[in-house]
């Protein structure tokens, strides 16, 4: 039940609609994906019927994500140092800044 609704509310606060009117809600929503792949483990190592097999599902996909992430970190890392920045007679900045080459 609880995998059904967190799967459902990640279904319908990944819509365009509730991205651009409630994006707060779904970042939260979205920021709950640990509650979801708990769920989902539990919900395969259940055991009833037959052996649980469901961590060979859930590998690849983890990994993939795993690496997702350390990209994602790595990418925040970059300093972009500001060369010039003043205050125009608009009440305005002008801020001029080096962007490093990849």
């Amino acid at each position: 039940m609880l995998l059904t609704l967190q799967f459902f509310l990640i279904f319908i606060f990944s819509m365009q609609y509730a991205r651009r009117h409630a994006f707060r809600a779904f970042w939260i929503v979205h920021l709950s994906y640990p509650i979801y792949f708990i769920l989902m483990l539990l919900h395969g190592a259940g055991r009833m019927i037959q052996a649980a097999f469901t961590y060979y599902f859930v590998l690849g996909p983890f990994i993939l994500f795993t690496i997702d992430q350390l990209i994602s970190v790595s990418r925040r890392k970059i300093e972009i140092p500001v060369v010039n920045a003043k205050l125009l007679p608009s009440g305005d900045y002008c801020i001029c800044y080096h962007i490093p080459q990849f």
